[in-house]
């Protein structure tokens, strides 16, 4: 389970973590790219998938509201190992605080039995709580920066943020 965040938006976290992805789908491992970006959902936008009919609002939010569940989020892309949760239509501060939930917990332990890799794709560390609430659930992260971006300050604060949980 690897956490990927930056700083501050603008680093290329979601491209990394499409990216890093899709290299270990073409490896022939199974991954679970989930995009915890509630505020501003990219992933979706990054890499190509194949909704399912009828199914074009199943995203993390609906899932942490109890409307679906895993299995009818779960979104596959062009990549046959590859498979994506999309974050939701993006823009309510309110529906960060579902991560703190049970249910979050449900989909990771969930995730770590199907697949080989979960990614995390989550808002940068530094400006919100959000990558904080769901580092508690990685095992690993990778924060993302772009050079001569970031201020240092806000590099340190947002590592500083990651690591008062478990996350290494």
């Amino acid at each position: 389970i690897l956490l990927v965040s930056s700083a501050i938006p603008g680093e290329g976290k979601t491209t990394i973590s499409a990216n890093l992805a899709a290299s270990l789908a073409q490896k022939g491992k199974r991954v679970l790219l989930i995009d915890c970006d509630l505020r501003h959902p990219s992933v979706v936008g990054v890499l190509s998938v194949k909704q399912k009919p009828l199914v074009s609002t199943n995203n993390l939010i609906d899932y942490m509201k109890g409307r679906i569940t895993v299995m009818e989020m779960l979104q596959s892309t062009e990549l046959e190992n590859l498979f994506v949760i999309s974050g939701g239509p993006g823009g309510k501060t309110e529906d960060a605080n579902l991560f703190s939930q049970e249910r979050m917990v449900h989909l990771i332990r969930a995730a770590r039995n199907l697949y080989d890799y979960v990614i995390l794709d989550t808002p940068p560390c530094a400006l919100l709580a959000d990558a904080s609430e769901v580092a508690d659930l990685a095992e690993c992260g990778l924060i993302v920066i772009r050079q001569d971006f970031a201020a240092r300050d806000q590099i340190m604060d947002g590592i500083q943020r990651l690591s008062e949980g478990k996350l290494t």
